[in-house]
Protein backbone atom coordinates (compact mmCIF):
# COMPACT_ATOMS: atom_id res chain seq x y z
CA UNK A 1 0.00 0.00 0.00
CA UNK A 2 1.11 3.08 -0.88
CA UNK A 3 2.58 5.97 1.84
CA UNK A 4 0.63 8.63 0.42
CA UNK A 5 -1.89 10.24 3.73
CA UNK A 6 -2.43 13.55 3.25
CA UNK A 7 -5.25 13.62 0.81
CA UNK A 8 -2.68 12.76 -2.32
CA UNK A 9 -3.58 9.74 -4.73
CA UNK A 10 -0.29 9.21 -5.78
CA UNK A 11 -0.15 6.05 -8.07
CA UNK A 12 -2.57 4.23 -5.64
CA UNK A 13 -5.68 2.52 -7.39
CA UNK A 14 -8.81 4.77 -6.40
CA UNK A 15 -10.38 1.90 -4.47
CA UNK A 16 -7.01 1.02 -2.67
CA UNK A 17 -6.86 5.73 -1.89
CA UNK A 18 -10.22 5.13 -0.94
CA UNK A 19 -9.81 2.49 1.82
CA UNK A 20 -6.54 3.50 2.83
CA UNK A 21 -8.39 7.17 3.84
CA UNK A 22 -10.83 5.54 5.77
CA UNK A 23 -8.37 3.34 7.27
CA UNK A 24 -6.21 6.56 8.46
CA UNK A 25 -9.56 8.16 9.63
CA UNK A 26 -10.00 5.48 12.42
CA UNK A 27 -5.94 6.25 13.10
CA UNK A 28 -6.30 9.56 13.94
CA UNK A 29 -10.07 8.89 15.39
CA UNK A 30 -7.70 6.43 17.66
CA UNK A 31 -4.76 9.12 18.75
CA UNK A 32 -7.39 11.56 19.37
CA UNK A 33 -8.62 9.73 22.30
CA UNK A 34 -5.62 8.38 23.72
CA UNK A 35 -3.48 11.67 23.45
CA UNK A 36 -3.93 13.83 26.46
CA UNK A 37 -2.47 16.76 25.15
CA UNK A 38 -5.73 19.18 23.92
CA UNK A 39 -3.55 20.40 20.94
CA UNK A 40 -2.70 16.81 19.87
CA UNK A 41 -6.66 16.12 19.96
CA UNK A 42 -7.69 18.61 17.80
CA UNK A 43 -4.73 18.51 15.48
CA UNK A 44 -6.46 15.04 15.11
CA UNK A 45 -9.91 15.89 15.07
CA UNK A 46 -8.92 18.75 12.30
CA UNK A 47 -7.45 15.71 10.15
CA UNK A 48 -10.42 13.56 10.50
CA UNK A 49 -12.92 16.39 9.58
CA UNK A 50 -10.45 16.74 6.16
CA UNK A 51 -10.24 12.94 5.47
CA UNK A 52 -14.18 12.29 5.83
CA UNK A 53 -14.64 15.09 3.66
CA UNK A 54 -12.59 13.11 1.02
CA UNK A 55 -14.11 9.61 1.85
CA UNK A 56 -17.48 11.53 1.28
CA UNK A 57 -16.75 13.41 -1.56
CA UNK A 58 -15.11 9.96 -3.39
CA UNK A 59 -18.31 7.82 -1.96
CA UNK A 60 -20.87 10.72 -3.89
CA UNK A 61 -18.58 10.94 -7.25
CA UNK A 62 -19.01 7.09 -6.89
CA UNK A 63 -22.54 6.41 -6.55
CA UNK A 64 -22.60 6.65 -2.86
CA UNK A 65 -20.19 3.61 -2.26
CA UNK A 66 -19.99 1.86 1.25
CA UNK A 67 -17.78 4.02 3.79
CA UNK A 68 -17.21 3.75 7.32
CA UNK A 69 -20.29 6.27 8.19
CA UNK A 70 -22.66 4.78 5.68
CA UNK A 71 -22.37 1.24 5.66
CA UNK A 72 -21.95 -1.16 9.63
CA UNK A 73 -20.54 -4.11 7.42
CA UNK A 74 -17.50 -1.98 5.80
CA UNK A 75 -17.04 -0.21 9.47
CA UNK A 76 -17.25 -3.19 11.04
CA UNK A 77 -14.31 -4.93 8.69
CA UNK A 78 -12.00 -1.96 9.00
CA UNK A 79 -12.04 -0.87 12.31
CA UNK A 80 -11.42 -4.70 12.92
CA UNK A 81 -8.19 -4.10 10.83
CA UNK A 82 -6.87 -1.23 12.98
CA UNK A 83 -8.64 -2.90 16.35
CA UNK A 84 -6.48 -6.32 17.64
CA UNK A 85 -8.79 -8.52 19.80
CA UNK A 86 -6.28 -8.09 22.59
CA UNK A 87 -2.93 -5.82 22.25
CA UNK A 88 -2.03 -2.54 20.57
CA UNK A 89 -3.92 -1.49 17.48
CA UNK A 90 -1.62 -1.60 13.99
CA UNK A 91 -1.54 2.27 13.75
CA UNK A 92 -1.12 3.45 10.17
CA UNK A 93 2.36 5.27 9.34
CA UNK A 94 3.20 7.69 6.49
CA UNK A 95 6.85 5.99 6.12
CA UNK A 96 9.53 4.32 7.70
CA UNK A 97 10.56 8.02 9.22
CA UNK A 98 7.17 8.55 10.44
CA UNK A 99 6.75 5.19 12.20
CA UNK A 100 10.50 5.86 14.04
CA UNK A 101 9.20 9.04 15.48
CA UNK A 102 5.99 7.98 16.14
CA UNK A 103 5.81 4.55 17.28
CA UNK A 104 6.87 4.95 20.92
CA UNK A 105 4.67 7.71 21.70
CA UNK A 106 1.57 5.73 20.10
CA UNK A 107 2.76 2.78 22.51
CA UNK A 108 3.21 4.81 25.54
CA UNK A 109 -0.23 7.40 25.05
CA UNK A 110 -2.00 3.87 24.22
CA UNK A 111 -0.63 2.16 28.00
CA UNK A 112 -0.80 5.25 29.62
CA UNK A 113 -1.13 5.01 33.42
CA UNK A 114 -4.52 4.99 34.80
CA UNK A 115 -6.47 3.64 31.67
CA UNK A 116 -9.24 1.11 31.85
CA UNK A 117 -8.13 -1.53 30.17
CA UNK A 118 -9.14 -5.48 29.77
CA UNK A 119 -6.82 -8.08 29.92
CA UNK A 120 -7.18 -11.49 28.48
CA UNK A 121 -6.56 -13.78 31.06
CA UNK A 122 -4.75 -17.15 29.59
CA UNK A 123 -6.73 -20.09 31.06
CA UNK A 124 -9.27 -22.56 29.77
CA UNK A 125 -12.26 -19.62 29.58
CA UNK A 126 -9.45 -17.56 28.40
CA UNK A 127 -11.49 -15.04 30.59
CA UNK A 128 -11.26 -11.03 30.59
CA UNK A 129 -10.71 -9.06 33.56
CA UNK A 130 -10.77 -5.33 33.41
CA UNK A 131 -8.75 -2.82 35.48
CA UNK A 132 -7.29 0.04 35.64
CA UNK A 133 -3.40 0.10 34.18
CA UNK A 134 -0.93 0.98 37.23
CA UNK A 135 2.59 0.15 36.10
CA UNK A 136 4.10 0.19 32.60
CA UNK A 137 7.85 -1.31 31.60
CA UNK A 138 7.69 -1.10 27.77
CA UNK A 139 11.10 -1.82 27.69
CA UNK A 140 10.47 -5.33 29.09
CA UNK A 141 6.62 -5.70 27.55
CA UNK A 142 4.79 -5.57 30.53
CA UNK A 143 2.05 -3.68 33.23
CA UNK A 144 0.46 -4.48 36.17
CA UNK A 145 -3.04 -3.92 36.21
CA UNK A 146 -5.44 -3.22 39.72
CA UNK A 147 -8.51 -4.74 38.96
CA UNK A 148 -11.94 -3.95 40.18
CA UNK A 149 -12.04 -6.04 43.00
CA UNK A 150 -8.45 -4.21 43.79
CA UNK A 151 -6.03 -7.80 43.08
CA UNK A 152 -2.78 -6.68 40.91
CA UNK A 153 -2.53 -8.93 37.86
CA UNK A 154 1.26 -8.58 35.68
CA UNK A 155 0.96 -9.66 32.36
CA UNK A 156 2.56 -8.69 28.83
CA UNK A 157 1.14 -5.53 27.33
CA UNK A 158 0.41 -7.92 24.24
CA UNK A 159 -2.54 -9.35 26.41
CA UNK A 160 -3.52 -5.99 27.65
CA UNK A 161 -6.57 -3.99 25.57
CA UNK A 162 -6.85 -0.23 26.49
CA UNK A 163 -11.25 0.29 26.92
CA UNK A 164 -12.07 3.40 24.54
Amino acid sequence: MSENIHGKKGDLPINDYFERLQLEYIVCELRKKIYPSIKDQKYYERVMGYKKDKIDDISLRNQGLPTIFTSKRTKVELYNRIYNKHGLPNFIYRNAEHQKESYESDRVNYYSINSIVKILVLDEDEEVVTGKLIEVDMEKNYAKVETSEGEMIECELNFITRIL
